[in-house]
């Protein structure tokens, strides 16, 4: 059984080691992004939170926002199981009564950077819940994620990234942007109708300036007029959308699109829908 978990966080939460060590635990992470697509965001969140196994509350501020209640309250009343993920820096009186309704939850505790104890509070949880024994940390599901070596050079992880297009559904057509700064590649996303092609991507590499890129391609996307940019950082970032005045700046990390290379066709789908929806 492979089973799915909808995380409930700020969207200011750097969420993208939870949602690596939730895939090194054998799990499916389900975010927020990539189920309000349509419409009716609501419609869409309930029907997904109804849908998975788990609600990971991602817990680290003193009060919850209130999204967060929202969409724990609905999986309490649905059945939905619900965690508490205590990951605040300091563990002061709770005076919050959203909080209050959360205590008597399964309660998680870790630190947002450390890939292996959250898959161990996982696992944990899964055991409590279905049951079953607890795999070691030198498990081959946790060396994939947590062993995996950095790209050696910014040219060997071109290489990856070029390899990763081929072999993937990624892109229908790539081609080298040879003759500019930024971006490395011009790049053609399955299904996207015109403005939305083409894609600017451009890899930000080891200790790069994650800001300075994203101020390049934004340039780079109002000098050639396209809507959607893609950072690829060689370093590990969250994956998020970013609206950047009538553009869409898509972040994900190269470790995360080489394991879960869907992730990146869900940036993008969310990418043009905020874009036509006028969300960020």
């Amino acid at each position: 059984m492979t089973e799915r978990v909808f995380v409930s966080s700020r969207a200011a939460t750097r969420t993208g080691v939870l949602l690596d060590a939730i895939r090194a635990a054998d799990m499916v992470p389900i975010t927020a992004y990539e189920v309000t697509t349509g419409e009716s965001v609501g419609q869409s969140l309930r029907e997904a939170i109804a849908s998975v196994d788990y609600v990971i509350v991602v817990w680290d501020t003193q009060k919850l926002a209130r999204s967060i209640m929202f969409e724990a309250g609905y999986a309490l009343g649905v059945g939905t199981p619900v965690a508490l993920l205590d990951v605040r820096a300091s563990r002061g009186p709770v005076d919050d009564a959203s909080i209050e309704a959360l205590l008597n939850v399964p309660r998680l505790h870790g630190k947002l950077s450390d890939l292996a104890g959250l898959r161990r509070e996982l696992l944990a949880l899964r055991q409590v819940t279905f049951g079953g024994a607890l795999p070691t940390d030198d498990d081959e599901s946790l060396s994939r994620w947590y062993h995996e070596p950095p790209p050696r050079s910014d040219s060997s992880a071109e290489a990856r990234v070029l390899d990763l297009f081929r072999r993937t559904e990624i892109a229908v057509k790539v081609e080298r942007a040879a003759a500019l700064a930024v971006p490395d590649w011009v790049v053609w996303a399955p299904s996207f109708a015109p403005p939305f092609n083409p894609v600017l991507v451009e890899l930000v590499g080891l200790r790069g300036s994650l800001e300075r890129k994203r101020e390049q391609l934004r340039r780079a996307l109002d000098d050639q007029g396209a809507l959607i940019g893609v950072l690829i950082a060689l370093d590990q970032v969250d994956s998020r959308v970013e609206i950047v005045r009538s553009a869409a700046i898509v972040q994900i990390s190269l470790r995360q699109l080489e394991h879960q290379p869907s992730d990146l066709l869900v940036l993008l789908r969310h990418a043009r829908n905020s874009l036509v929806h006028g969300r960020s």
